[in-house]
Order: structure tokens, then C-alpha cells, then sequence
């Protein structure tokens, strides 16, 4: 079976599409033969990215000229793709090409577009607007949660019988270390952006540091890139006079990220809604205590192994950063929780129902 996936996402972003394309593709390589069968993959990359995803025989690096969410998109890559042979095309993020040569399979990872369409700039919004038709047009559609697939429904008007809830999973990277030095340090591992919501961690870390009993209180390390509107955020930590303490790291290398998790005293995700929430999945995976909202698809993947939150409550947040930092016992039953729920995560099995569903649409 021949495979066209469209992973020019990896160069634009490492982080979220761009990790589940790559964690993917090479899962998808690390299947037995037997399981494989005759899979033949050509790597769509961007032509700014020279180094092939995958490193084997079977899977095939082919540099595209077209850049992602570009508005002229749809008509480059239908040019681009004219001469790709492929029986099946798969389009990780969300919108695939509405003229193509054969059927496709889209993944959507979260509608927080749709949910709060007042949290995306104009020119994103004009883009994600498109999900509606790329619904209608794909063969078949994966959802990384049950949570997305009921939005799928719901808001985007799915045809049910096209959807198939496929898990993300940890890379192999993420795993327990030993327990971090005192104080130590809170993570906040996302995107700055305003469905992350921030702030809420912030006003509950400025609450922890005027009432709280914990001192020395650890600093708060924020990592991820600069997303769309992202300045509210950050001036949060101005307003809430938080300089000294918040440490704004920026994006970091994956490579660097488990050493950051495992360091961590606590991670903390207090986003408004998310379609998987891979930065808490990876926190549980190294052993990291996990306090996150009760949003979207963050109780399916942090289950009983974190304390799930509301969204929007800053003094129930301090309460929770304070129970996790002053007692030991609930945090090492954290640490013990996070590894084990984890591993009901793989993307070895992502791998083989993925391919199921490359050879069911193929056929």
C-alpha cells in the first residue's frame, strides 16, 4: 500500500501536530515486517526541512514547495500532489487537500477553535474555518479523544461512521527519573496562548506566595513558543508583579524536555480546553505530580493519576499547589500514579490502528 503524509507541520512546529506527525511516522517504520505488509510511505516534507523524518528504505522524503496555512494552499498542493502516487493521502492537520487523486484520512486533534472562537486571530480563524468542509471531504477522520470525536459531532457536523478515536501516546523519552531537589522548581509546559489560560496558574502561584505556608515557594518555569495572542498572557506576569519568580524559558528542544519534567516539583495545565493534552501526558509518563483542568479530553488522559481542576478558580488552584507541595505522601502517590497511566498510552498500537485505517479506506 502506498501512503502520502503531508508532514510539513515538523518544520513550522515541533510541538503538538509536528510531534504526533513524527512520533507517527516512526512508529508506523518500527512495525514488524508481518504487520507492515507492503507499506510504502512518502514523506511530504517542506522543502525548508532537509532532513528526512524516518530513516528506512520504505519511506521516502518528497519536498514540497507549497507552506502550511498559506492562502493560496489548496491550489499549490493540488499542483504539488498531481504526481504523487498514492492510495491513500493522510493529512495531520485537519484540512487536506479538497482536489486530490485518492481518498484521504485527517486527524483532528482538538476544535478549540470552534469552542472559542473569540481566542484565534482572524487570519487562523479563516484557516480552522475550513473544518466543516474538510469533514465532508475526508474518506475518514481521526480523532486523538472521545472528547474530539463527540466535538467532531457536535460542531463540525461529522458523519459519526467517519470517525475513529485514535490515542496519541508519550515518546519513549518521557520516563520516571529520580525525585527532584528542594525547592525545586512548578512547569508549565504549552503554547502561550490564551485557550492555555495562564493567568489562572498565575494568580494561584501569586496566592500561594502571599498566604500560602509553603516557603520557600519554587519558582514557576514556563515553557513553549509564543502563540497566537499571546501578549495578554504575558502581561499577566507584569500585572500580578511575578517577574522574579516566573522564568520564561521559551521553546525548548524535546530532547531537553524529560529532564524538565523530572526536575519538576509539580506540572500544572490549566487550559480552558484541550483535544488530548500531550504536555500532561508526558509529565505523568516521567513520574511529575499533574494538576490540570477538568477540560476536554484531560480527564480520558490524566484519569485518577492527577488532581483535575476547574478551569477558571485560581484559589482552588493555590489550594491544590499547596496540598501537592507540602505533603510528601500525596506527592510521591502522584509520582507513583503518573508512570502507570502512562503506559495505557502507546504509539505502538496508535501505529497498528492508524494502518488499519490506511488499508480500510484504501480498499
Amino acid at each position: 500500500m502506498r501512503l502520502a503524509f503531508d508532514a510539513r507541520m515538523v518544520y513550522y512546529r515541533r510541538a503538538g501536530i509536528g510531534q504526533y506527525s513524527t512520533q507517527l511516522l516512526q512508529a508506523l517504520a518500527d512495525l514488524a515486517p508481518a504487520e507492515a505488509g507492503d507499506l510504502r510511505v512518502t514523506v511530504l516534507q517542506s522543502r525548508k526541512d532537509p532532513v528526512p523524518l524516518v530513516h528506512d528504505p520504505r519511506f521516502r522524503r518528497r519536498p514540497l514547495i507549497t507552506p502550511c496555512h498559506h492562502r493560496f494552499e489548496q491550489a499549490g498542493l493540488a499542483v504539488e500532489l498531481a504526481t504523487v502516487r498514492a492510495d491513500v493521502l493522510h493529512s495531520p492537520d485537519f484540512i487536506p487537500p479538497f482536489h486530490r487523486r485518492c481518498p484521504a484520512v485527517i486527524t483532528v486533534h482538538d476544535l478549540a477553535f470552534l469552542r472559542f472562537p473569540d481566542l484565534l486571530t482572524g487570519e487562523s480563524g479563516r484557516y480552522y474555518g475550513q473544518i466543516r468542509r474538510a469533514v465532508q471531504s475526508a474518506e475518514a477522520i481521526i480523532a486523538v479523544s472521545t472528547s474530539t470525536a463527540h466535538d467532531l459531532v457536535e460542531l463540525a457536523g461529522a458523519d459519526p461512521q467517519k470517525i475513529h478515536t485514535i490515542y496519541e501516546a508519550a515518546a519513549p523519552i518521557f520516563r520516571r527519573g529520580p525525585p527532584p531537589a528542594l525547592p525545586g522548581y512548578l512547569l508549565f509546559v504549552s503554547t502561550i496562548e490564551p485557550r492555555k489560560n495562564l493567568r489562572t496558574l498565575l494568580e494561584a502561584y501569586r496566592l500561594l506566595l502571599d498566604g500560602g505556608r509553603v516557603r520557600p515557594v519554587p519558582p514557576l518555569w514556563v515553557v513553549g513558543q509564543r502563540g497566537w495572542l499571546y501578549a495578554e498572557s504575558l502581561q499577566a506576569i507584569r500585572d500580578l508583579h511575578l517577574d522574579d519568580t516566573v522564568r520564561l524559558l521559551g521553546g525548548v528542544d524535546a530532547a531537553a524536555l524529560p529532564a524538565l519534567y523530572q526536575g519538576a516539583r509539580l506540572f500544572a495545565l490549566p487550559s480552558l480546553y484541550e483535544g488530548f493534552g500531550l504536555g500532561a501526558l508526558e509529565a505523568l509518563a516521567c513520574g511529575t505530580p499533574v494538576l490540570a483542568t477538568a477540560a476536554g479530553a484531560l480527564p480520558e488522559v490524566v484519569g485518577e493519576a492527577g488532581i483535575l481542576l476547574p478551569p477558571t478558580d485560581p484559589a482552588g488552584w493555590a489550594v491544590a499547589l499547596e496540598q501537592v507541595l507540602s505533603d510528601p505522601a500525596l506527592a510521591a502517590d502522584l509520582r507513583r500514579r503518573g508512570p502507570v497511566q502512562a503506559a495505557r498510552f502507546s504509539w505502538a498500537r496508535a501505529a497498528r490502528q492508524t494502518l488499519a485505517l490506511y488499508q480500510q479506506v484504501a480498499r
